[in-house]
């Protein structure tokens, strides 16, 4: 008999979003997972590195996610927070995005990003939201993204 297992990673992202410390907005959604990503993991499990994921990035498009997608558009990255494994099978991301970073921008893609070689980042997964965050100096944005790779 022969065993059949197909390793599908899926993500979530919740997010909250704070007005001079006050949560004003809180929502959760799924994200996909690009080319790049999943070529991540590949090397991830050979062992090469650079390939784990670092940072997590906000940017200003609200176009469609497209497998070769590889950055987000004027993207400003914060490092990841903490790592959890909550279940087998699964990686929670937590994230902040503070109140004095990445202000004037209206944000309306998030992605997951790992760093292949010094100064250069990848996209890791990506999603859209509707209707975008308009970040200024009192908005702070915090959350979790969970990647299940079952």
């Amino acid at each position: 008999m022969q065993v059949k297992s197909i390793v599908k990673p899926r993500g979530y992202l919740g997010i909250k979003v704070f007005s001079h410390g006050r949560m004003i907005r809180a929502f959760s959604l799924n994200n996909q997972v690009v080319t790049a990503g999943k070529e991540a993991l590949a090397r991830l499990l050979a062992g090469e590195p650079g390939y784990a994921i670092t940072h997590i990035g906000f940017g200003t498009s609200g176009d469609a996610t497209t497998q070769d997608m590889t950055a987000l558009t004027n993207q400003v990255l914060v490092p990841i927070q903490s790592i959890t494994y909550p279940q087998r099978g699964e990686v929670q991301f937590r994230w902040l995005l503070p109140a004095g970073t990445g202000n004037d921008m209206d944000i309306k893609e998030f992605g997951l990003i790992y760093q292949p070689i010094e100064n250069s980042y990848s996209l890791f997964s990506r999603l859209t939201i509707d209707p975008s965050i308009s970040k200024n100096s009192d908005i702070s944005i915090q959350g979790t993204w969970l990647v299940k790779l079952m």
